[in-house]
């Protein structure tokens, strides 16, 4: 009896024990569990720091998240499926952990899913739903860091050490809340990243990206709304009475008309069908998760189109400055030239030509400003994406130098509305330009000695700030220096003087020229030669700092020679098929539309990208595309 009572006894200690180790171990599995979540999830590593918060509402709901997630409940594994985390290609820049913004508000979403009874039980069989949906509301935080990883090739860019976490929590949690939280877990380096990639964390800004609508009573936003309606029912108003008041009276003069249109383009037209540009190289402002891969795409002999595409913007400004003289010395063609000097006439003259201008391109400017400000604080609030270029800031402060064309005497972070530093630069060419063609008609060798005295000085400015600042033309240096090579117009105006000198050729020539045949290609191979030593002469791009200042000084102004010769030999009746192409009727509806186009497509770029949910992978179509 004894005996049986001693095996019992053995048995029930046994049995106590290895129930005790089991619940050690499986306490200890879950710990080392949650801990390699916690270090691989930022969301996780938030939940198990709940306790930060004391019993505040944002701390219990945390709670409730950490420990649904250590059950498995669906709700809370949407949520972790929501949020971002360490991505691929850290290596090469992609510094973008982003969640997924709809499917974390979509977790509150009771509304079954549009799919036959059949399928959507197929996909409910297994829930329960009391389990699928959170007992609180979530929004998605957006958190952006700073890293200081040595291990990540950096460009010398803007922001290329920002990290963007997505965060999908409870919707109680506030802005500080959630810094306190996420400010421990980097102190302590809580995630397997701070060990793996040798990086420290700091923390810059927090933010929910729902939309509460405060940043629309913001004085200057209402101000730029009432303007808007105001203008929208003025170009309501005008169209109906141009509909059905003054076609009537336009009909009655509408031969003289269509004779002038028929034969060329009036000067407000063709002016304006060249107020636009292609856009420069946005590589850098486009949201990409592998941005030194931009260092390897762009280094084959074919992609140098595409690489080297901010040349075109070059060929605007040629085309604008040979429309702006052609116009005007056709026009004084058939008229005698002015012997004495009427000070007022030619100040009038010259004051008529500048204010015309700049009544015709200015309201669709200003009214673009004004767009881009109301959908720039739009989607600093709803955007998951950090804005490099913050036109709700910039626009408030420095709005009144795009009304002036000033702005690209700035530097490019006070830039209000980024790209129309062409604008601003074509508003200067052509006040300069106006006052040289006035001056010509009165005394033709000092306008003719002052034009190329600018010529020869944008040339050697811009090789000179070249060589000074020892630039080389690869990537990063392309952005340092954008400031002092790219928007300053002292090394934009070559193009533009090449454009008034044909221009004055052609008129002189009066559209016709002899050529013979030899003649003929020699001269298309020089124009081609021109275009293609620019287009494809910085394919090796580690080149000498001499070199490169030479290159930058020839280089905008070659190719608006090349192209000068295009435009001459197709006016001089020599263009053959390129004529016949670039005089297709079709181009004429479109080039009325080339300005606002110009206005709009970056803002629709930036606007498309600031929405969508992740990055952009750099390959070759979307290269195209940018």
């Amino acid at each position: 009896m004894s005996h049986r009572l001693l095996v019992s006894s053995i048995l029930c200690i046994l049995c106590v024990n290895f129930a005790t180790l089991y619940r050690v171990s499986a306490q200890i599995n879950a710990s080392e569990g949650n801990d390699i979540n916690s270090r691989v999830l930022p969301a996780y590593a938030v939940a198990l720091r709940a306790n930060l918060l004391n019993s505040t509402i944002c701390g219990k709901e945390l709670q409730d998240f950490r420990d649904a997630l250590e059950q498995r409940i669906l709700w809370s594994l949407k949520m972790l499926d929501s949020s971002g985390g360490l991505k691929s290609g850290f290596f090469y820049g992609n510094n973008y952990w982003l969640g997924v913004t709809t499917q974390c508000f979509d977790t509150m979403n009771r509304e079954p899913l549009d799919l036959l009874d059949k399928d959507l039980l197929n996909n409910t069989i297994y829930r329960d739903p009391q389990k699928e949906f959170p007992p609180f509301k979530v929004t998605y935080f957006v958190a952006y860091i700073r890293h200081n990883s040595t291990l990540q090739y950096h460009l010398n860019v803007p922001n290329e050490d920002l990290i963007t976490l997505g965060l999908c929590l409870p919707a109680s949690c506030s802005i500080s809340e959630l810094s306190v939280i996420l400010e421990r877990i980097f102190r302590d380096r809580a995630l397997l990243a701070n060990d793996l990639y040798s990086m420290d964390f700091k923390l810059i800004e927090v933010k929910d990206v729902k939309d509460d609508y405060e940043w629309l009573f913001s004085g200057p936003i209402l101000l730029i709304c009432v303007v808007l309606a105001l203008t929208i029912s003025i170009m309501i108003i005008g169209t109906v009475y141009d509909l059905f008041v003054y076609q009537k009276y336009l009909n009655a003069k509408n031969k003289t008309t269509k004779n002038k249109a028929n034969g060329e383009n009036t000067p407000e037209e063709m002016e304006m069908a060249v107020s636009s540009s292609p856009q420069e190289n946005r590589i850098g402002q486009v949201l990409l998760y592998n941005p030194v891969w931009t260092l390897r795409i762009t280094t084959g002999l074919p992609i140098q189109i595409l690489a080297n595409a901010t040349i075109s913007v070059d060929t605007y400004f040629f085309i604008s400055g040979f429309l702006v003289a052609y116009l005007y010395l056709k026009n004084i063609t058939n008229k005698q030239r002015d012997e004495s000097f009427n000070y007022r006439a030619k100040l009038n003259e010259f004051f008529v030509y500048v204010m015309r201008r700049y009544i015709r391109l200015t309201p669709a400017f200003m009214m673009m400003v004004g767009i881009l400000q109301l959908n720039s604080a739009w989607y600093n609030k709803t955007s998951q994406f950090y804005m490099d270029e913050r036109p709700h800031e910039t626009c408030v402060k420095y709005w009144w130098r795009n009304l002036l064309y000033i702005n690209n005497l700035y530097e490019r972070k006070e830039l209000c509305m980024s790209w129309s530093w062409y604008l601003a630069s074509d508003m200067q060419f052509f006040v300069i330009a106006i006052a040289l063609l006035i001056l010509s008609t009165i005394c033709f060798y000092t306008a003719a000695f002052i034009l190329i005295a600018i010529l020869i000085g944008t040339i050697v400015l811009s090789g000179y700030i070249s060589y000074i600042y020892e630039y080389i033309p690869i990537l990063s240096e392309q952005y340092r220096l954008l400031d002092v090579l790219y928007y300053p117009p002292w090394v934009r105006i070559g193009p533009y003087i090449i454009g008034i000198i044909a221009a004055y050729i052609l008129i002189n020539l009066n559209k016709r020229i002899t050529l013979k045949r030899t003649t003929l290609i020699l001269c298309w191979s020089f124009g081609s030669s021109c275009n293609i030593f620019v287009l494809f002469g910085l394919y090796k791009r580690h080149i000498s700092v001499l070199s490169t200042a030479i290159y930058v000084a020839l280089s905008r102004t070659i190719w608006a020679i090349g192209i000068a010769w295009l435009v001459i030999v197709c006016c001089t009746k020599h263009g053959g098929i390129i004529k016949q192409v670039l005089s297709f009727k079709v181009w004429i509806p479109l080039s009325r539309l080339t300005y606002c186009a110009y206005l709009l497509n970056p803002f629709i770029i930036h606007a498309i990208r600031l929405h969508d949910e992740s990055s952009v992978h750099l390959e070759f179509l979307s290269l195209v595309n940018i």
